[in-house]
């Protein structure tokens, strides 16, 4: 049995949240928007030889140029008094993100159309019940397409409070219970006798940076909680894990990398050198 799970923050759909910059006596109307790389570049300070900082409620900010004369302009000829502040209400209000602009793309899962295998989502940037309603209209056109997925993952609880190597983890995580139908908890597989391993693991995204750290890390992820949870590596050595990074051209839409896994390599050979001395 295999199992396909698609990273649905650079896969399948496309929103176009941006952030908000209000005036906090009106927060419920965007003076402007920003999209989120560009606040991200703004919260990292990239734009402090501009020499621009702006103040955003409590805190300030450096802004480039281009940014500051947008705000300027929205504040004389709206005539704003008040203070301005960021707002997250596309990522993190559910009335707000449902009238978004929802764009589905399923032509990077369609080669599983009709296929008798186990279709898994994850997402760490997506937050259940602020979510829900455009996760399900996504599900419900996997459907009507021939395609069921078992489960959606949600990896975070919060927009907020949550850095890369975080999501990178529960990312590992998500995998490696969805390939060995263990639950972990605390850093360790919860025993269960009565699942069996999925033979084949393709994890798919769009972004080279996720998928090549976990080309590099997954092993280190199974290797920590195995030695936390004190099993044994038998159970664990017949799965084969791929990386698909999916890419824009329609002639090679899948670049399949396996992952070197290297705890079940030493055990095989293990296992070998035990059989050669000590045949039955």
């Amino acid at each position: 049995m295999k199992a396909h799970i698609f990273n649905i923050d650079t896969l399948l759909i496309d929103l176009d949240q941006q952030v908000w910059i209000i005036d906090i006596m009106n927060p419920n109307k965007p003076l402007l928007k920003i999209d989120r790389t560009e606040f991200n570049l703004i919260k990292s300070g990239i734009y402090r030889t501009h020499n621009i900082r702006f103040m955003f409620g409590d805190n300030g900010y450096y802004i480039s140029k281009n940014l500051f004369n947008k705000i300027e302009h929205v504040i004389s000829k709206m005539k704003i008094v008040g203070d301005l502040s960021f707002s997250f209400r596309e990522f993190t209000d559910a009335d707000v993100i449902k009238e978004l602009d929802l764009k589905i793309d399923l032509s990077q899962i369609e080669h599983l159309k009709n296929v008798n295998d186990d279709i898994y989502l994850v997402s760490s940037k997506n937050i259940e019940k602020k979510s829900a309603l455009m996760i399900n209209k996504l599900v419900q056109e996997l459907l009507d397409m021939g395609i069921i997925v078992k489960k959606v993952y949600y990896l975070n609880q919060s927009y907020f409070g949550n850095n890369k190597d975080i999501n990178l983890r529960r990312l590992c995580n998500a995998i490696l219970s969805i390939a060995y139908g263990l639950e972990i908890k605390e850093g360790k597989f919860i025993e269960n006798a009565d699942v069996v391993a999925y033979r084949e693991v393709y994890y798919y995204d769009s972004n080279m940076v996720i998928a090549n750290r976990i080309k590099k890390e997954l092993n280190i992820f199974l290797n920590t909680i195995l030695i936390q949870s004190k099993m044994s590596m038998e159970k664990f050595i017949n799965t084969t894990f791929f990386v698909c990074e999916v890419t824009s051209n329609m002639l090679n839409r899948f670049i399949t990398t396996k992952i070197a896994m290297y705890s079940q390599n030493i055990y095989k050979s293990f296992d070998m050198f035990k059989k050669m001395f000590n045949p039955q």
